[in-house]
């Protein structure tokens, strides 16, 4: 398989597990982010993560994270004082 074979198919196999969790976090996820992102200090983020961003010094920084998704750890981070963020994920 030449290296172009590879990468269609890698693609293509990413863009097919998206698709099928793409219902799943629309339907289930989006209300809890809405409510929770809307409260003071709310994260997505686990201790392990939390604690290696403010070990970086996260605060005041921008913040770009590729293959987003909903965007929840990128958000996350915006609430721990991250200057900008943005977000790239493939549709």
């Amino acid at each position: 398989m030449s290296s172009d074979e590879k990468t269609k198919t890698i693609t293509t196999a990413n863009s097919l597990a998206w698709q099928d969790v793409a219902a799943i976090h629309g339907e289930h996820n989006q209300v809890r982010l809405i409510e929770g992102f809307a409260k003071a200090g709310f994260t997505m983020l686990d201790a392990v993560e939390t604690k290696r961003l403010e070990a970086l010094g996260i605060a005041g920084k921008d913040v770009a994270q590729i293959c987003c998704n909903n965007g929840r750890e990128l958000l996350s981070v915006k609430t721990m004082g991250a200057a900008r963020c943005v977000g790239f994920d493939g549709a």
